[in-house]
């Protein structure tokens, strides 16, 4: 049996700043992508939750039912926060779609898949202990785990001792926008990243999968194609941004509060994105400065 794993998804119809590209066009180009490549390597898709950003995007929705009856994958989910709304009951993408039989939620009662056993924890839920005797035992989860901080004070889980904690011989993870591989006694925990980037913050990502041989458990990495459609520009704010957050957040840190000015940063922020900052900001900020 082959899996193709992927994931966070995040596709969406609504552009961000900091891209070029329409992300609904994106968005079906690489579900298609990932489509075709499982019905030709005849995989099932394990996907790690977030397959949308937002839990009702009907336009998006409309995409996803027409790709998934023309190519029909045998696909299996967990949920995760961007998938429905603080786990209410009201109608969201990733219900509907398993009310039409397109993909099925995976929870702690095992999925049995000719070699394998699969078992699904979405976001908040507990870990499910395997009950197989079966060789291999596969995870899909939506959970904090990485291999390393991914920004200042970021608490994870790491991945080699969720291995040694859980024994299953695979974990396809979710939820933490990073791509690795940790192996602990060669069991493996994998996180594909973004399928797509959305934040100019991930645009050092390459979005990919991996496909999973159940019989040899080799693991291959594929890309999945696309194209670096950030905006040059908004990187530079973003960068100008993060350094001036940076200073700010070492000075706090000292006892030299007094050498960072406040409205100096508000300035700034002002001079570069006066175009995306409302009237009643901009009239509140000005008080402020008279203030001064």
């Amino acid at each position: 049996m082959k899996s193709l794993l992927i994931s966070d998804g995040h596709l969406t119809s609504t552009n961000s700043s900091g891209r070029t590209d329409n992300l609904l066009k994106t968005s079906r180009k690489k579900l298609e992508f990932i489509f075709k490549k499982a019905q030709k390597e005849k995989a099932i898709i394990l996907q790690a939750g977030d397959m949308t950003n937002t839990p009702r995007d009907f336009v998006l929705l409309f995409w996803l039912i027409k790709l998934f009856k023309k190519y029909k994958p045998n696909m299996y989910c967990v949920g995760g926060q961007h998938d429905s709304y603080h786990r209410s009951n009201k109608p969201s993408i990733q219900k509907i779609l398993q009310s039409f039989g397109y993909i099925k939620i995976l929870n702690e009662e095992p999925v049995m898949q000719k070699f394998a056993e699969i078992y699904g924890s979405s976001f908040g839920e507990d870990i499910p202990i395997p009950k197989s005797k079966l060789d291999l035992n596969i995870l899909v989860c939506h959970a904090n785990i990485s291999d390393r901080a991914i920004y200042p004070g970021h608490e994870y889980s790491d991945a080699e001792n969720f291995l040694k904690k859980h024994n299953y011989d695979l974990v396809l993870c979710g939820d933490v926008h990073n791509h690795f591989v940790k192996s602990y006694q060669g069991r493996l925990c994998v996180n594909t990243g973004p399928v797509l980037r959305r934040s100019i913050a991930e645009s050092h990502l390459s979005p990919c999968y991996f496909l999973y041989d159940s019989e040899s458990r080799a693991l291959d990495k594929g890309e999945i194609p696309h194209k670096d459609s950030f905006d040059v520009e908004e990187i530079a704010r973003e960068s100008s941004l993060d350094k001036m957050v940076d200073r700010f957040s070492k000075a706090i840190r000292t006892d030299h509060v007094e050498e960072v000015d406040a409205i100096e940063l508000l300035e700034h922020l002002i001079k570069k994105n006066s175009s995306k900052i409302s009237k009643s900001t901009l009239n509140a900020i000005d008080e402020i400065r008279s203030e001064k």
